[in-house]
């Protein structure tokens, strides 16, 4: 049956990854480094659900994810043109992500679609962008790409579109 082609994911995990060279010392106006900075640490789980068709010619799946991040680092501005890194309090982040893929003979498709939510949730700015409340910077609230392929003797085509917000990426190969 159906459900002998299901599978259920779950992950839970933690984090920390220190600041980079540049982040404690670049000394470049435009993002100058600070070496007061802490390191990242998040907290993460996600749950799944995957279901093939077709002995698993079809596959889809979807999945709930959910993360927290202490001490994110970010570049923000601090006047005169000039920005430096520095820490933000809490942040988070959630969504859900899906995918299908399809197998055909020769023939390849793929297609994923993200939504993302995230927030600051506790900061010490009380200016924007880093106020509690205001959403993360470079994290696009939809994200989603597809692909076809045609996989032969002697030659293979793949297309590739992404979109990001509202814009779409093509790169044929």
């Amino acid at each position: 049956g159906p459900l002998e082609q299901a599978r259920i994911r779950f992950s839970i995990g933690t984090g920390i990854k220190d600041p980079s060279f540049l982040e404690n010392f670049s000394n470049n106006p435009f993002f100058l480094g600070n070496p007061n900075l802490d390191p990242e640490r998040s907290r993460s789980w996600e749950i799944g659900w995957e279901q093939g068709f077709a002995n698993d010619r079809i596959i889809t799946d979807i999945t709930w994810f959910d993360n927290s991040f202490f001490n994110l680092i970010q570049l923000a501005p601090i006047g005169y043109g000039q920005s430096q890194f520095q820490n933000i309090g809490l942040t988070s982040t959630h969504g859900l992500e899906l995918r299908t893929k399809l197998r055909m003979g020769n023939f390849r498709a793929k297609a994923n679609y993200t939504y993302l939510e995230g927030k600051i949730r506790e900061s010490s700015s009380p200016s924007f962008p880093f106020r509690p409340g205001d959403p993360l910077l470079r994290r696009p609230k939809h994200f989603g790409n597809f692909q076809l392929a045609w996989l032969g003797r002697p030659w293979t085509a793949t297309w590739n579109s992404r979109f990001v917000g509202c814009l779409l990426y093509t790169s044929p190969s």
